[in-house]
């Protein structure tokens, strides 16, 4: 990951290191049987969206 972050494009490399958030808390509430919220379940979708966006951008290179 510090590579990523050394030679990457940090505006791609920052939301894709986001959906560790994502994977929290489906394990939490796989394993800890922790309750997932509404904004929380919100906030991955924003997160999934996000990251669907930048995987389909256009590449100026």
């Amino acid at each position: 990951m510090i590579l990523a972050l050394k030679f990457g494009d940090l505006s791609i490399i920052h939301p894709l290191m986001c959906t560790s958030y994502i994977f929290a808390l489906i394990n939490g509430g796989l394993f800890l049987k922790e309750h997932i919220s509404l904004v929380q379940l919100l906030g991955i979708i924003v997160i999934i969206t996000g990251v669907i966006f930048i995987a389909r951008g256009k590449s100026y290179e």
